[in-house]
């Protein structure tokens, strides 16, 4: 151990001497090193996190899936016939999405929210922080009108005062009552933001809900212990097509895609973020080739004093240690400059558009991460120390006296001549790649969304059922609407329309 420390010492003192030299060789890490580990922080938390539930590698999510072969959400009924005649999923959940006007103590604000099944929050095996979740009769039509709060509404809106439970709050001017507050681990569906949960019931006496057309569900299930996807997916498959025969108007041709939750929750940035990961695995090889390069150089200056502490009795395996010494110094410098880089490209992330990543909000620099980091620094260490290090010892043994010449040798030349090698061909295929990406995305820019976006504003406005009962009501309030803001400054004209062009909600979900 003396000795050890002794050689970190002494690389200490060489590397000082040589400024210039560290400081290129620390700035090369901390970019190599900086851009994996903040790649990795966010594959971590996205692709390798389980996800918050109990037993998650169980979980999956069910849609089903038109003549085409894409997927679809799913119809309420074929939802409550899949969960009565499935024997490999036993517990089944729904929910949609929904947008509530909160009225609190000041003006009404847009909420995000779920109507779930009260089976579901069962399923995922999260208990409520205060209060309870929902029991099963609350699915039921005109038992459905309580709420489930997430912890950041609650302490946003109600100062997280325990009392709020058993109060009656606003909900599209409807009275709720609030039974429970989930804990702030608890984001379902993961990266939603949702505030308020409520059950969701089907009425009979609702068209929507009598219709296998309508498809406005997301399906969650729990396989059976002694089930496996693929049972699932058989199993499923049959159902799907029992009911494309009995009901041939709705459901034929349409069948049933079975899918791991974690594997459905990325399936859209997984390709992405392999991507981008390979694109910085070649630049860290880039910086461990360059690095190599300046060992050697830099070693070519010292190879006197190698070859005199060979003559003096060091052995190979006390030269070899010497090199990569000064290499494991300039990686924990590099390394730990490079964590500072790291943490500014997650605060990037967090910054980037609500939805841009799943799982956002989990993306940080945890003890994962910095082992993470820690190995990298390592690797490279010895990537870029163990050959230069081998090649000294060796000529440092084989004969002293060549030091004192300032002839190469030949397998010196060879040596550098395949490190130059490799490193130009890492950086043109990170270029020919970077060049590629940058065309696509020109290109994605160029494309003509079909309208003039500029200058345009966009707002949603949900109306309470309860206050806008019939269609009458609801054109008067756009009319007036529509009026009003046409007379504000700066505005040249004001339209209404039912969906937003490429905006989800609208004709996918609410017009079935």
């Amino acid at each position: 151990m003396g000795t050890l420390l002794g050689d970190l010492r002494y690389a200490v003192r060489s590397l000082a001497r040589e400024r210039t030299f560290a400081a290129v060789a620390v700035l090369t890490l901390v970019l190599g090193i900086g851009a994996n580990t903040a790649i990795f922080s966010v594959i971590k938390a996205v692709l390798l996190n389980p996800l918050p539930y109990r037993d998650p590698s169980r979980l999956v999510v069910l849609s089903e899936q038109n003549p085409n072969g894409n997927t679809d959400l799913v119809a309420p009924l074929t939802y409550l016939d899949w969960k009565e005649q499935s024997r490999a999923i036993p517990a089944m959940g729904a929910f949609r999405f929904m947008r509530y006007a909160f009225t609190g103590q000041g003006d009404p604000i847009d909420v995000a929210s779920v109507r779930a099944t009260p089976s579901l929050v069962g399923l995922l095996g999260v208990n409520a922080m205060h209060g309870r979740t929902f029991l099963a009769e609350e699915g039921e039509p005109g038992r459905d009108h309580v709420a489930i709060l997430s912890r950041a509404f609650w302490e946003r809106h109600f100062g997280g005062a325990p009392g709020v439970i058993g109060r009656k709050i606003q909900l599209d001017a409807q009275p709720y009552t609030v039974v429970g507050i989930m804990p702030a681990t608890f984001d379902f569906p993961p990266s939603g933001n949702i505030d308020v949960w409520t059950p969701l019931s089907f009425d009979p006496n609702d068209g929507h809900g009598r219709s296998r057309r309508a498809r406005s569900l997301t399906v969650v299930g729990r396989l059976a212990e002694t089930s496996t996807g693929d049972q699932a997916q058989r199993e499923m498959t049959v159902i799907a097509s029992r009911l494309a025969t009995t009901y041939p108007d709705s459901n034929a041709g349409w069948g049933a895609r079975v899918i791991g939750a974690q594997a459905q929750l990325v399936t859209t940035v997984k390709p992405a973020l392999l991507l981008i990961s390979t694109a910085v695995g070649f630049l860290l090889l880039m910086v461990s080739a360059n690095l190599a390069n300046l060992f050697l150089a830099r070693l070519s200056g010292r190879r006197t004093e190698i070859a005199v502490r060979a003559a003096l009795g060091a052995g190979r395996f006390q030269l070899v240690r010497q090199v990569l010494a000064e290499s494991f110094v300039l990686s924990i410098a590099g390394g730990a400059l490079g964590l500072l880089v790291a943490w500014a490209g997650v605060r990037v992330v967090h910054v980037l558009p609500e939805g841009s990543l799943p799982r956002m909000s989990e993306i940080r620099l945890d003890g994962g991460v910095l082992l993470f980091g820690l190995l990298v620094s390592a690797l490279v260490a010895i990537m870029f120390g163990l050959v230069p290090a081998l090649h000294a010892s060796r000529a440092g043994l084989r004969d002293t006296m060549t030091a004192f010449s300032g002839t190469p040798s030949r397998s010196r030349n060879r040596l550098l001549n395949g490190l130059v090698i490799v490193e130009v061909a890492l950086a043109l295929l990170l270029l020919v790649g970077a060049g590629l990406m940058t065309r696509s995305f020109a290109r994605l820019m160029r494309v003509a969304p079909g309208f003039e976006p500029r200058n345009l504003m966009a707002v949603q406005i949900y109306l309470p059922p309860t206050k806008y009962r019939n269609g009458v009501q609801r054109t008067r309030f756009y009319k007036e609407a529509i009026q009003k803001i046409a007379a504000l400054p700066g505005v040249e004209s004001v339209g209404g329309v039912s969906a937003l062009p490429m905006y989800p909600v609208g004709i996918d979900f609410a017009l079935p």
